[in-house]
């Protein structure tokens, strides 16, 4: 019986040494993430877009223009009997794999760049907050044409669940957007904002 109070005794103590040393004030020091880029300068920025631009021209493009859009306006024509999309059939798999590709790779850095740019981020420009406003038209509009209503207004907000904005508030978002970007780069005429990174216009 001894042995178990001492035994019982010792641990108590080593439980509440190691609770004293393991408290500090720098907790928050401690746990930051050292190797994250907290604010992204223009230049990550500008890196962002490039990326998000490649992303959505690249992101199963094939899969949702060429083996469905281009395939039902006959622009190609298809005699292997594998590819049901020849003969107007959604094929859900391949359907996914667009959806995700758009979402998992084009989407992020796009909301990477917007984020950091719009009125009152750490990186505030309205310059490239007006192009990636553009490029972010331009990203949805075939998917919500294909696709119809979608997450749009909601999406990156960090929550578990995103909702679906309707074909026509996405349209009316768009108008909103170009004119407003339009109009913030009628001050910027002879800025190459993006430079080299403009993967499509050099910055023009």
């Amino acid at each position: 019986m001894k042995q178990f109070h001492k035994i019982l005794f010792l641990a108590s103590v080593a439980f509440l040494a190691g609770n004293a040393i393991s408290c500090t004030s720098n907790f928050d020091d401690i746990n930051t993430n050292t190797t994250k880029l907290d604010a992204p300068d223009k230049s990550s920025m500008a890196n962002a877009f490039a990326a998000a631009q490649y992303y959505s021209v690249a992101a199963g493009w094939q899969i949702y223009q060429s083996l469905f859009a281009d395939l039902q306006g006959q622009y190609f024509a298809n005699v292997a009997q594998n590819f049901p999309s020849d003969r107007n059939v959604m094929v859900g798999n391949w359907l996914n794999l667009a959806w995700n590709g758009f979402y998992g790779t084009a989407i992020p850095p796009l909301l990477v760049t917007l984020e950091n740019s719009k009125p009152g981020a750490p990186n505030e420009n309205a310059a490239i907050y007006a192009v990636a406003s553009i490029w972010k038209v331009y990203m949805y509009l075939p998917r919500t044409d294909y696709w119809g209503p979608m997450p749009y207004s909601q999406v990156g907000n960090g929550k578990n669940s995103v909702e679906y904005d309707s074909q026509e508030f996405i349209y009316k978002d768009f108008l909103k957007t170009l004119a407003s970007s339009v109009a913030a780069l009628g001050a910027f005429r002879t800025t190459k904002v993006f430079g080299n990174h403009d993967q499509i216009y050099a910055g023009d």
